[in-house]
């Protein structure tokens, strides 16, 4: 509301809108100049509008807020994958494809299937009794938020460290380093894998192929 007042003499009347205060509703002098400074200080004070968030500013300082990218979410590309054929698998058998298919976002990290034979679990794992273990382990390789290379590179020097741990689904945490050119992913057995294909942006998060079969505790 704009407060503004008009002066005559001997009388003073006092125009917020409407009504008028005048000397009928002021009983005294003293009490008119308190009524007349809180009226014109309303008046003067500015109008605050809320802000909306604009999206921008991550929920955590320890996830990156990055753009998702490619044409097909996690789940679809990994069953078109030719070198991810036992995870496509495995992925259908837990459910979890269904879960990769989803918003997110998410980061993958997704075991070739040459790393499913590396793996002394296998063939254990794609038995139907050991379902409820293979659904573990892939959840030890979903880390939600969108995690890039560089995203990796950027919160060590931010924060001073050499070792970047993240939680996974399994809520268990990959610990990741860097070793000269490649980037290393540890699970909590101390089993390593290196990220052979790094960067793989999918429209609901990243994928990182790597070269062995993370195991949670």
């Amino acid at each position: 509301m704009i407060g503004y007042f008009l002066l005559s003499l001997p009388e003073i009347k006092l125009f917020v809108g409407s009504p008028v205060l005048n000397d009928r509703y002021l009983p005294s002098t003293s009490m008119k100049k308190i009524w007349i400074l809180a009226l014109i200080v309303c008046a003067c004070a500015p109008t605050q509008t809320p802000t909306q968030s604009t999206g921008t500013k991550p929920a955590s300082t320890d996830i990156p807020v990055v753009a998702a990218g490619g044409r097909t979410n996690i789940g679809e590309q990994t069953n078109q994958s030719s070198s991810h054929k036992i995870l496509a698998k495995s992925l259908k058998e837990t459910g979890f494809i269904n879960t990769l298919k989803g918003a997110g976002p998410f980061t993958f990290f997704a075991p070739t299937d040459s790393a499913f034979y590396r793996s002394g679990e296998m063939p254990a794992l794609t038995e139907p009794q050991q379902v409820n273990k293979l659904r573990k382990i892939l959840a030890y390789h979903i880390v939600p938020g969108m995690w890039y290379t560089e995203n990796f590179q950027q919160m060590m020097e931010d924060k001073g460290i050499s070792r970047l741990e993240l939680k996974t689904m399994a809520a268990q945490v990959l610990t990741i380093t860097r070793q000269d050119t490649l980037w290393i992913v540890t699970d909590m057995k101390g089993n390593r894998a290196a990220i052979t294909d790094a960067n793989l942006k999918r429209t609901n998060g990243v994928v990182h192929s790597i070269n062995n079969v993370m195991m949670p505790n």
